[in-house]
């Protein structure tokens, strides 16, 4: 489902109701059912069809989600080691063989993680690549081991792309096209910014904006 359906529509977001923030899972206010409950993951799918799920440093799988957890959570943590990775797949097929679980995910970000800090095109990039490379090496090498070939079928997940930029020449300085006392709110960073104008004020800051030449702020 698209973002304007499931609600989750960033990394740091606002509830104007609650006042509550979410900030990218790292505050007890993000693990609230409130933002997590705009659709139904595939794990709160299979675990209400009696099917037992594993995750592993999951952003958000120890959230209850409509009333929902999965069967055993590993909580994320930030750049998760190779170790990590390797530990996190032995594991993953160990209870999947046992019958244990019904379906293993594991969450793994370093490429995104030295992309963000050092570029698309960055040694470390290249580095996280081929590391995560081995990874699924070392997965189709274990799949053989225990003799899982017919039993599984294996799901990649992939992220945002990027590209490289001089970001100096593309900063966008909100106060020289907005008021930013009209703003009763300001959140997420990067290409995206969230604004919640104050009471009555939507429609002057709109305005503000295309007098200047600028597109409409997203609200």
């Amino acid at each position: 489902r698209h973002c304007d359906i499931h609600q989750m529509t960033g990394n740091y977001m606002w509830d104007e109701s609650s006042k509550k923030e979410f900030l990218i899972g790292t505050n007890p206010d993000s693990l609230m059912p409130l933002w997590w409950d705009g659709s139904e993951p595939l794990w709160v799918t299979l675990q209400k069809l009696g099917k037992k799920v594993f995750m592993y440093y999951w952003p958000g799988c120890e959230v209850e989600i409509l009333s929902v957890r999965p069967s055993f959570c590993e909580k994320y943590v930030y750049n998760p080691s190779e170790k990590n990775l390797t530990d996190s797949i032995e594991n993953a097929l160990n209870v999947i063989r046992s019958g244990q679980a019904g379906m293993t995910a594991i969450y793994y970000e370093k490429i995104d993680v030295e992309g963000h800090h050092f570029g698309p095109d960055s040694p470390q990039v290249r580095t996280a690549v081929q590391q995560l490379d081995l990874a699924i090496q070392t997965l189709n090498r274990k799949i053989k081991e225990k003799n899982m070939v017919n039993q599984l079928n294996i799901i990649l997940f992939s992220d945002h792309g990027m590209t490289k930029i001089q970001w100096m020449e593309k900063v966008i300085e909100l106060d020289q096209y907005i008021n930013m006392s009209s703003i009763a709110k300001m959140m997420d960073r990067g290409p995206v910014v969230s604004l919640w104008p104050q009471d009555n004020m939507y429609q002057e800051v709109r305005l503000c904006s295309l007098l200047r030449g600028q597109a409409g702020p997203m609200f």
